[in-house]
């Protein structure tokens, strides 16, 4: 079922066009991470315009005004046992990320349970330009609130950066839920 709604959207977005091949391969992305991700599924990266709204998106030839609409990258998702589930879109110039359906929360979490072959160490990368220089392997994480579960029981993560390391933890940490204390009874702030 997700899988073809999945293609559906991806299917109407448009090829790279030979500036942008060149632009990305200038900045150190390798051909073939253009033109299928790791496992050779063939899912070429194509581009539309979207609008982001915090870590979704819509494409903008969906909505009857598309205001604040961008050209992103855009990437067929799959989920950790690599099943085709959502689409994500990447705008380069300032770093947005969302999903489409909301059904993944880091692009390249079909890796999250692969075999690490090249080390212990899962790579998260702190943006999709680093994702795509890696051959497409590794995650970008696109909604922190979720992946932080996931992440969580990745094993070892290997990041790019001590900053990247700083944000990641913050960004895994838990937030105390607000707690309220049922109608009737007795009021009382509880330090932690």
């Amino acid at each position: 079922m997700w899988e073809s709604k999945v293609m559906s959207e991806w299917e109407q977005s448009r090829a790279l066009r030979q500036a942008e091949i060149d632009f990305l391969v200038r900045a150190g992305v390798p051909h073939l991470a253009l033109s299928r991700d790791p496992g050779a599924y063939g899912f070429t990266v194509m581009v539309d315009g979207v609008v982001f709204d915090g870590p979704r998106f819509e494409f903008a030839r969906n909505l009857p005004a598309p205001d604040g609409a961008v050209n992103a990258l855009i990437f067929v998702a799959r989920d950790q046992a690599g099943d085709v589930i959502d689409l994500v879109a990447a705008r380069l110039a300032d770093n947005q990320i969302g999903s489409h359906f909301g059904r993944v929360c880091l692009l390249g979490q079909q890796h999250l349970w692969a075999p690490r072959l090249s080390g212990d160490a899962l790579n998260v990368h702190a943006d999709v330009l680093g994702f795509m220089r890696d051959d497409r392997h590794g995650v970008v994480v696109v909604d922190a609130e979720r992946a932080r579960w996931l992440l969580a029981d990745a094993g070892r993560l290997r990041v790019e950066n001590e900053r990247q390391c700083r944000e990641l933890r913050s960004d895994l940490r838990l937030r105390e839920p607000h707690i309220e204390v049922a109608a009737g009874a007795t009021y009382q702030q509880v330090a932690a």
